[in-house]
């Protein structure tokens, strides 16, 4: 196989070339003049929940611990574990930078904090300190006109006061001839003639990833100018500090951009369109002089409006040929959303023409354009842009056509993709559908997202995962007097970076090695060498699998995947690449230690207080065939229905307090109830924001297995003989019910009645009679009787994401975990029955599903009962069957973090059975993951 070997020698060459003088971190401004360096400051009983400093921290006056790169800087800092973690671990491949985060915390006074990184070592090699650097994270929100992200610049570490928090950056650069290895260095704080050290491990793969994709940002298209009026771009985003932005991007991995409302000098003079595209110039020139082979995409909204004002002035002249210059500038310009005549058409045409022409000449990176962005919103005006000037662009440019979106993916019930009707092949769309990624594939055509955010996770895993050719995010620069939109700062000493650009450089490592991945599959099938292939699509299928292209859980992943988690992955993709470049692959090696668990406290989490009992009384009297309610025979209400645990914990990754997490975990208000009669089981909901008309989904009619689909109630009934019924129903009342898993025809004897609106958010009333029959009944449920029982509701009309059901029982992640699910206990007309709740428990998996072995690994657990502590056993089972009994704990009841401590665990697949002493493992507790083996050994 050496083939591969001399294609990794090939793309370390072409990367070299293609490089630029600039390094990683020369390229920054990190003084960020003008800018208040604020810091956070901490309340040692709320960030630190369990660890308590020893002598020698108390002796310091001053402590700190590695953290995750991933952090929300939103929320107050909770330090949740025992221990503090004094080793930061990075993992990189040759010829890229990588970063790690670690926060610093102040007990006593102290003049000055110096921060003393050293050389990082190998067995044969030395990284210079020159290599190194750390940076100072603002807090969240303390930039005025930089909300959206946290800029980073040199520590200020002088008069530091009690309370007073440094979050840092630490990162280290790796040159392309750097030998693979493990480097290990320490980062030493000094104050008051007091320090220590953390611990600093790298490891640099043997290979140099190939540059790909195209990422970057959203830009305004026009340089800034010194002039009254109105200006849309930082002062500094002028011709002469492009190269300065520009090499910023290539040292991130950035070597793409999209650039709107672009205003160039277009005239009309004898007849001709005329004039020049000087900025889009100037920008063209500075990415091609930094070296960035992205594609540069162009918006044309406004040459568009410039077009029909001249349409519009040559009309009134009687579209006669004038000479000279008509008059008529871009400040003319004439949106509008009506038709534009056909003459603005052929002038738009004539300016693409002129563009394109001066993109030639002056080789500009590839270009694509659009007429218009974001049609999914259904403004008048973004359709007439579309619909009359993209199929301009189709019949003469179609291979410069470009179309971003956000149509599909939000939960409308009917969403144009103009990408797909119009045969556009760049598709750049904020959300994706799965249909829509496997039509795209079988058409040829280009996956690109935008706003996805700029996560680690979404520039990098997702985006090899929907096999996508790039990201933009909205956007950087844009600091006008009424919105701003920055990532960065440019000035002419450089660029004051982000945390939020760090981590899309991350990601972008991560998309390249993916990439580099799928290279070395092709060459392995090409070489006949299908074992090594199928081992390399093993591992992508296995990081790819539950990751989510919906844009809105896309981005709740995000924020929730531990930056551990995440090159944990990496470290599986540089295995495998290694195996396949070379038949290398690193022995994989187990650490000493013993595994364990232990309970860390949670926030934003309330456990409802509830039993999820519902004790419905058998009652005579007579079912009235209407909507309301007047009958005396219904039970208690139960609800308002929740959120499934799996979109709480999406919610609280983003949430900053708990008055944050409440006011956005507020699922629409549903209610139920249900009665025993003679006739049936007659149920009642109330569901707010849902009706039977449009847009709301509704249509499907009755014994429609697909069901779901619509915005539905569903009722889940579990029998004493092991048989179970499942009821679904739109808020047209059209019903489905299942019993033993086949339909059961409602024909018209399930009876059913509607009411909407009911109130301000529209809302629908159903009501339904269902004869005992469908439950394998012919009288009612003698009293004493017990079903497990759960009512659910899907709510797909406006719903981001689509895949956040709500349900009356606590469930984590479906309506199916029926070990879960509640009690519907049968009565006699006294309503006494001896039926309690028994304690339960609830583990949610892990959406890493994967940790490197020695971390700890999390799941979030929570604990019902009538007592306020409880014991919890945990057994481990790894996939060959070897067991791990973990020492028994002692449980709250309530919420909070189940953390495994995965030292000493063999490698491979493990599965958790977790279960309150003395009872069963719940079937739906049991969870699955997998420990690798760790970079650091």
């Amino acid at each position: 196989m050496q083939v591969f070997r001399i294609h990794v020698f090939v793309h370390a060459i072409l990367f070299s070339l293609a490089a630029i003088a600039a390094h990683p971190f020369a390229i920054l401004d990190k003084e960020a003049d003008g800018i208040a360096k604020i810091r956070p400051v901490f309340v040692m009983s709320e960030a630190f929940s369990q660890y308590r400093p020893d002598e020698q921290a108390e002796l310091r006056g001053f402590w700190a611990t590695a953290v995750d790169l991933n952090m929300n800087l939103s929320k107050e800092f909770n330090w949740a574990a025992p221990t503090l973690n004094n080793t930061m671990q990075l993992l990189t491949a040759q010829g890229d930078y990588t970063c790690a985060a670690f926060s610093v915390f102040f007990a006593k006074e102290a003049p000055k904090l110096e921060i003393i990184s050293s050389e990082l070592k190998s067995r044969n090699h030395v990284i210079p300190v020159s290599e190194t650097c750390v940076l100072q994270i603002s807090p969240a929100k303390s930039v005025p006109r930089f909300p959206y992200c946290n800029l980073m610049w040199e520590p200020v570490t002088n008069d530091m006061k009690p309370g007073d928090q440094l979050n840092l950056v630490y990162m280290v650069n790796v040159s392309a001839d750097t030998p693979a290895g493990l480097y290990k260095s320490q980062v030493t704080l000094v104050a008051n003639g007091q320090q220590m050290a953390l611990n600093v491990e790298l490891r640099v793969a043997d290979f140099t990833l190939p540059e790909c994709g195209n990422f970057g940002f959203f830009l305004n298209g026009n340089l800034y100018q010194p002039r009254d009026g109105y200006n849309c771009n930082q002062k500094a985003f002028v011709k002469e500090n492009l190269k300065l932005y520009f090499n910023y991007f290539k040292t991130r991995r950035f070597n793409s951009i999209s650039i709107f409302d672009n205003l160039p000098d277009l005239r009309y003079i004898d007849g001709k369109v005329t004039g020049n595209f000087s900025d889009m110039s100037a920008i063209a020139a500075a990415m091609n002089a930094s070296g960035l082979k992205g594609k540069l995409l162009i918006d044309l909204r406004d040459i568009g409006y410039w077009c029909n004002a001249v349409a519009i002035k040559l009309e009134e002249l009687g579209n006669k040929v004038t000479a000279g210059d008509l008059g008529v500038t871009m400040v003319q310009r004439k949106p509008s959303i009506e038709p534009y005549p056909e003459k603005a058409k052929e002038l738009y045409a004539e300016s693409i023409r002129l563009l394109i022409a001066q993109a030639k000449a002056e080789h500009w990176p590839d270009i694509r354009i659009f007429a218009d962005e974001e049609l999914g919103n259904q403004f008048p005006l973004k359709i007439n842009n579309y619909e009359c000037f993209m199929p301009v662009i189709m019949k003469e440019f179609a291979e410069y056509a470009a179309v971003i979106d956000n149509g599909i993916g939000w939960g409308r019930k009917t969403a144009t993709e103009y990408a797909a009707r119009d045969q556009v092949r760049h598709r750049q769309y904020n959300s994706w559908t799965e249909e829509a990624l496997a039509n795209a594939e079988a058409e040829n055509a280009e996956v690109w997202t935008f706003n996805y955010a700029t996560s680690r996770l979404a520039n990098g895993f997702l985006q090899s995962r929907m096999n996508s050719k790039g990201h933009h995010q909205w956007a950087d620069l844009w600091d006008a007097s009424n919105f701003q939109w920055q990532f960065t700062r440019l000035s002419p000493k450089g660029v004051v970076t982000s945390l939020n650009a760090e981590w899309m450089h991350e990601g972008c490592v991560d998309y390249a090695a993916c990439e580099y991945l799928k290279t070395l599959i092709a060459e392995c099938e090409a070489a006949g060498n299908t074992t090594l292939a199928a081992e390399g699509k093993a591992v992508l299928a296995e990081i790819f699998r539950d990751l989510s292209v919906n844009h809105t859980t896309a981005q709740n992943y995000g924020q929730m995947m531990p930056n551990s988690a995440l090159s944990a992955w990496r470290w599986l993709v540089f295995q495998a690449i290694e195996k396949l470049q070379d038949g290398h692959f690193t022995a994989a090696t187990v650490g000493d230690g013993k595994p364990s668990m232990r309970l860390e406290p949670t926030k934003q989490i309330t456990v409802p207080n509830n039993d999820y009992i519902l004790k419905v009384k058998n009652m005579d009297g007579i079912f009235q065939e209407t909507a309301e309610t007047p009958e005396d025979f219904w039970s208690e209400f139960i609800g308002p229905f929740s959120h499934l645990t799996e979109y709480e914990a999406q919610l609280r990754a983003f949430c900053s307090t708990p008055e944050e997490f409440k006011a956005k975990n507020a699922p629409s208000y549903t209610m139920a109830r249900v009665a025993s009669i003679p006739a049936g089981l007659a149920i009642y909901t109330y569901a707010n924001h849902v009706q039977p008309k449009d847009p709301y989904r509704y249509e499907r009619q009755d014994d429609d297995g697909d069901m779901w689909q619509d915005d539905c109630i569903e009722f889940f009934f579990g029998f004493p003989n092991g048989k179970h019924a499942h009821l679904m129903y739109n808020s047209a009342g059209k019903k489905t019910f299942f019993y033993g898993g086949q339909v059961i025809p409602a024909e018209d004897k399930i009876k059913s009645f509607i009411k909407s609106p009911i109130n301000v958010t529209g809302g629908t009333i159903n009501k339904m009679l269902i004869p005992w029959s469908y439950f394998g009944l012919t009288l009612q449920p003698l009293p004493g009787t017990v079903w497990e029982f759960n009512v659910g509701r899907e709510m797909h009309t406006f719903r981001t994401p689509t895949e956040a059901p709500m349900s009356w029982a606590r469930l984590a992640t479906s309506f199916h975990e029926q070990d879960k699910w509640g009690r519907l206990v049968f009565t006699g007309s006294d309503g006494v029955s001896n039926v309690k709740a028994e304690p339960s428990l609830m583990v949610e998996p892990s959406l890493a599903k994967m940790v490197t072995v020695g971390l700890p690994f999390p799941f979030n657990m929570e604990i019902r009962a009538d007592v306020q502590i409880l014991s919890l056993d945990v057994t481990l089972v790894h996939e060959d069957g070897t067991e791990v009994a973990l020492e028994t704990i002692k449980a709250p009841v309530g919420s909070s973090r189940l953390v495994i401590e995965t030292a000493g665990l063999k490698l491979g697949s493990w599965t958790l059975y977790p279960r309150i002493s003395q009872k069963p493992v719940a079937p739906s507790n049991v969870v699955s993951f997998r420990v690798v083996d760790s970079p650091w050994k």
